[in-house]
This record gives structure tokens, sequence and C-alpha cells, in this order.
């Protein structure tokens, strides 16, 4: 399911997956402007609610510049926290079932310091609830 936010990301905002966007870390191909969204726990089904789960996804800002890490990480937080993305259906990157996107719930990023080589980053955390859609 992490694939299929992410291409929701890509579909929305101006980062690309593999140039700029990125599946649970950064390679070291990375650029030094880029956003990993990362899975940190497994999500879970909603109790007493079928078809209903809950997952936390990480969002990872960094960039060489201070207020453009703070700018990525806003971008991608808008998307995932239900600013612009509440009620949307998640594209099927491959196969299996279709999931719609009812909510997202976080706090704002915040910033964490530099990292080794002195890139800027910020970091926050979304719970997305998601139904799955029987089609």
């Amino acid at each position: 399911m992490i694939m299929e936010i992410c291409q929701h990301v890509e579909n929305r905002t101006t980062l690309a997956l593999g140039t700029d966007l990125f599946l649970g870390y950064f390679p070291t191909s990375a650029p030094n402007d880029a956003v990993s969204l990362g899975e940190n726990v497994p999500g879970h089904q909603e109790f007493g609610s079928e078809g209903m789960f809950s997952i936390p996804i990480q969002i990872l800002a960094r960039a060489t510049v201070y207020l453009d890490a703070r700018t990525l990480a806003m971008e991608v937080y808008n998307v995932l926290n239900g600013q612009s993305s509440s009620g949307f259906t998640l594209p099927v990157v491959e196969s299996g079932p279709t999931y719609r996107l009812n909510a997202g719930q976080g706090s704002p990023p915040y910033y964490i310091g530099q990292d080794s080589v002195g890139r800027f980053e910020f970091s926050c955390n979304v719970t997305l609830k998601l139904q799955k859609i029987e089609v």
C-alpha cells in the first residue's frame, strides 16, 4: 500500500518517484533536495469497521537550504494530512484492491537538525485512514 501512497503524492505534488521522492529511504544517488515516505510500524484494521485501515506514514524531507526542506515537507504533509486529498481514491500501482483515502491526521513537519553532510531535515508522522473498495 505504501507504493500507492507514494504514487498519490507524486500525482499531487511537484515530486517524482525515483527522482526526488523515495520509498522508505534515500538511496546514495538521491539529490540533496528530496523526500522519503516510510512505514515505521505496520498499519492495522480498524476494530469493528470491515475494510477500514489505519496506516502510519513518516515524511522525511531534506534540502541544502532550511526553508526548502520545510517547503518539501509541507507540500507532502498537505497532501497526506487531508488538506488536499480527503476522499481521493488511491491509484493502483501494480495489482490488487483499490483503497480510498478518507482522512489523514498528523502534526505539521518539524525541524530535526542537519544530517551528516549538512542538509537540513524536517520530519512528521501522518496516520492515514483508508477504506478498501470492492471493485
